[in-house]
């Protein structure tokens, strides 16, 4: 919502988007690092029968 708000009368914030934008993506991929090594032991698991 925050980064859809950017764009105004003066057109489009492009820094003030992109600046939302990686705010917004930046806990995905720490919670990705940090549980890559679940995410992995749970897909090799699920993928033997």
């Amino acid at each position: 919502v925050m980064v859809a708000s950017q764009t105004g009368s003066q057109g489009i914030s492009w820094w003030s988007m992109a600046a939302l934008s990686f705010a917004a993506i930046l806990p995905l991929i720490v919670i990705g690092i940090v549980l890559e090594k679940y995410i992995i032991k749970g897909m090799a698991a699920g993928a033997v029968k």
